[in-house]
């Protein structure tokens, strides 16, 4: 543990440098976004997520991380936001809808999460997934399952 923990340190002292030379770098933000969060300083973490987004909209691995990371705070209003951009920039990404079906339940918007799930189920309907890893007591919900198994027998061949 010791040995991962001073090799995060050094990374994140690169990681720093390398800013330094070239703040414009969107991959510089994500790998010290990556690395912070490896070792719990979330803050630090998600503002090299938002600098990255800000840098090079599209990449789809900068929403989930950095919504997630909202997510994990009981921060959803953040999270929505997040995915919002991610939806506005990758439309076509079921993943995200998929997180804004969570997101939108914990805030107690069920209209919108399952406007979000049908978009998700329509774009990929195997990734429906995603939801049972992010809030497993999803799978015991009737309603949720109801329009998941009304989607797939309606569309037999997703």
């Amino acid at each position: 543990m010791y040995v991962k923990k001073r090799e995060i340190f050094e990374a994140i002292h690169y990681f720093k440098k390398a800013l330094n030379l070239n703040k414009q770098s969107p991959n510089y933000w994500v790998g010290l976004a990556d690395a912070e969060f490896n070792l719990g300083n979330l803050q630090a973490s998600s503002e090299a997520y938002e600098e990255a987004i800000n840098l090079e909209p599209g990449i789809l691995e900068t929403y989930i991380n950095l919504s997630l990371i909202y997510f994990d705070q009981n921060r959803f209003e953040e999270a929505v936001d997040v995915i919002s951009e991610g939806i506005d920039e990758l439309p076509e990404e079921a993943e995200l809808y998929y997180r804004m079906v969570v997101f939108q339940i914990k805030l107690a918007n069920y209209k919108e999460a399952f406007s979000y799930l049908e978009n998700a189920l329509t774009l990929a309907y195997d990734r429906h997934v995603v939801l049972y890893e992010l809030m497993p007591e999803l799978e015991k919900q009737k309603a949720m399952s109801k329009i998941i198994a009304q989607y797939r027998e309606e569309n037999p061949e997703t």
